[in-house]
């Protein structure tokens, strides 16, 4: 059966993502598919979501799928001994399906003109598999830093962390927003090396800045992600 319309589905998500908090805190319908929705790299988890999907029909998708085997430490460290060659490409091998299923789900919204968008870090080389070519046909892709965009700073020192992004998406007007905020270089970066504390834990930094600050995802809705 139909079910009522949603703004947002986050794809690939933690179970407090401040993208589908922000828009249900300002009374807009919004789902997560994370590891607590089910796990979509099993033929069940996918069949759910691809249910949901028909039956809510979501204005927006937005996909973060897993960028550790693309980024550019995987890269480097590829080329430093066979054994770590093989244990990333095993690796991307795996993460193979999440690629594959955000590449369906991008071709569903854009041939029912309802919007997509694929987020990764700036340096991830998944964007660059053959096989993605056809997104470029539709999507546009945004290069916004994180510390404009969201304010993403170091919770203990305070000093602005960059985190370049890369997001490919069918919407005009989230392009056209994002494009504006890129870093003009007029304050000092904290590495995303290292670790730092989170309400008294020590987490990785790299860890932390996987959560898009709460400026970014408040941002997000404000600019009406289902508009062309």
């Amino acid at each position: 059966p139909m079910g009522k319309t949603y703004d947002l589905f986050e794809v690939f998500c933690g179970s407090e993502s401040k993208l589908t908090e922000q828009v249900q805190n300002l009374k807009g319908q919004s789902k997560r598919f994370g590891l607590d929705q089910g796990n979509l790299q099993t033929t069940e988890g996918r069949r759910h979501l691809f249910t949901e999907v028909c039956r809510h029909k979501p204005k927006n998708i937005w996909m973060s799928p897993v960028c550790k085997p693309w980024s550019q430490w995987s890269n480097l460290n590829s080329h430093r001994s066979i054994e770590l060659w093989n244990k990333i490409h095993e690796e991307r091998h795996e993460m193979l399906i999440q690629v594959a299923l955000c590449l369906v789900l991008c071709r569903h919204q854009h041939r029912n003109q309802r919007h997509a968008h694929w987020e990764q870090p700036r340096g991830s080389h998944m964007m660059l598999l053959p096989y993605l070519n056809e997104i470029f046909q539709y999507m546009l892709c945004a290069k916004p830093d994180m510390c404009t965009a969201g304010d993403l700073g170091d919770p203990v020192n305070q000093k602005f962390m960059r985190k370049s992004m890369n997001i490919m998406t069918t919407s005009q007007r989230l392009y056209d927003v994002l494009q504006y905020h890129k870093c003009e270089g007029d304050h000092v970066h904290q590495s995303i090396e290292g670790s730092t504390y989170v309400h008294g834990l020590r987490v990785l930094r790299s860890q932390f800045s996987e959560d898009y600050p709460r400026k970014f995802a408040r941002d997000r809705k404000s600019t009406r992600l289902n508009s062309s």
